[in-house]
């Protein structure tokens, strides 16, 4: 993520400045690209990685509706909202992919029952996770 969160818009005949937010990303594409709320669009972002490619190869492409463009546009381009996992360092599109990547994370299963419980409540306060349960039994089992 750039220091001052600002990314530049890679659509065509745009460039100007903008903040990696979903909103902020909406509200750029309806007032600056004139983009309705409903229909179907191709994300024509231009990503940098293949500037020395021909031109057709530049576009994303990738068709979608119209209001799933911006979080498109965070998640894919910006990656403005992508988190690392603190306990592995790997590196998830979205926080609300974490508690998936937990299931498979080494570093989360060699934590102890309580530890694991608390990063499951730091990540879905208000949520029980469905598989925790399970989790937990299936573990206890196994240290028995």
């Amino acid at each position: 993520m750039p220091p001052d969160g600002l990314y530049t818009c890679r659509l065509p005949n745009c460039g100007q400045q903008v903040q990696g937010t979903k909103t902020e990303v909406d509200k750029h594409l309806r007032d600056v690209h004139q983009l309705s709320k409903h229909g179907n669009v191709v994300c024509l972002w231009i990503d940098e990685s293949d500037e020395e490619e021909e031109e057709e190869n530049m576009l994303c492409g990738d068709k979608l509706q119209n209001q799933s463009l911006a979080k498109h546009i965070c998640e894919r381009h910006m990656r403005s909202l992508a988190v690392d996992c603190e306990l592995c360092n790997n590196r998830q599109a979205r926080i609300d992919n974490m508690p998936r990547h937990l299931k498979s994370c080494k570093v989360f299963h060699q934590c102890s029952p309580y530890l694991q419980s608390q990063i499951w409540s730091f990540l879905l306060p208000n949520k029980q996770f469905p598989g925790l349960d399970s989790y937990r039994e299936n573990n206890r089992q196994r240290t028995e």
